[in-house]
């Protein structure tokens, strides 16, 4: 970590027109999505957007993330990626990208939402050697009434299996009882012996540049270990959709830590989810 911000490049004119342009997914997306849990869109964005994130990105990780540790001295957790949250907070480069016409019309589609709002951005940078990031759903960490919550995984490069691609379980959001464990050894094998049990499939796949998947936040995900000798750089971006509401009552304890740090408690329990801290996309 440097300690200091270098200055954000400015966005080429036909990245910028890009970002500002929404685009038409396939007509069949919600019912993919709902069905599957997933979406995986083929280049839904250029290899020039996607060039200019990955540096970007890249030398914003680097700068503020506060890990130092090599590889054999860390948790199972912080061996899978360097992560640093929420950059398009200080970074207006990355807002415009964050909160684009472009990803609110791949995000609403998948949704099947008129309007959408984000709830956070994490930059996920899996080192050569990184390990897996083991099975787990994301719903644990977002405390929200409604099923219209989604992840949208965004590779900066060409991205397969043995880099870290984002694989899996179909299905799974459909059942309850893979929430509530941490991301950990433990966590991915309750959810391989429950998807065998339920015969649910794995989805793996290649992804291009460009290429982006959306999954529902209950949906079981991971990623194998990066053996390729290549950094793999990854924007991972939650959404929802407009007029979701907070929870009354937190599930596990991060909801729980979100609600104490966050929420200041109850006051704002049943509450439709808005401001600052949640914009509008688009």
């Amino acid at each position: 970590m440097t300690g200091t911000l270098s200055a954000a490049p400015l966005i080429p004119p036909a990245v910028l027109q890009e970002l500002n342009t929404p685009i038409m997914p396939p007509a069949d997306v919600n019912a993919d999505f709902r069905r599957r849990g997933f979406v995986v869109l083929r280049q839904a964005f250029s290899r020039e957007l996607i060039s200019f994130y990955r540096e970007l990105i890249y030398t914003r990780v680097h700068e503020l993330s506060k890990e130092t540790r090599p590889l054999n001295e860390r948790s199972d957790y912080n061996r899978a990626f360097l992560q640093v949250s929420n950059i398009w907070k200080h970074c207006p480069v990355v807002k415009e990208i964050v909160l684009s016409r472009r990803m609110a019309s791949i995000v609403s589609a998948a949704l099947g939402a008129s309007r959408v709002r984000l709830w956070d951005e994490h930059a996920l940078y899996k080192e050569p050697g990184g390990g897996p990031t083991f099975l787990h759903t994301d719903w644990n960490y977002i405390p929200i009434v409604e099923d219209n919550v989604c992840a949208v995984w965004l590779p900066l490069q060409p991205t397969p299996r043995a880099m870290g691609a984002l694989q899996f379980v179909e299905g799974s959001h459909r059942f309850g009882e893979l929430h509530g464990a941490e991301v950990s050894q433990e966590s991915d094998a309750m959810i391989r012996r429950f998807a065998q049990e339920k015969g649910l499939a794995n989805f793996a796949t290649d992804f291009e540049e460009g290429d982006v998947s959306i999954h529902n936040v209950r949906t079981a995900h991971w990623t194998e270990s990066n053996t390729t000798g290549r950094a793999r750089s990854a924007l991972s971006l939650f959404y929802f959709a407009e007029g979701s509401r907070f929870t009354r009552e937190p599930f596990g304890k991060f909801q729980e830590q979100y609600w104490d740090n966050v929420l200041g408690g109850a006051k704002n329990a049943g509450q439709v989810i808005g401001g600052d801290c949640h914009p509008l996309a688009g």
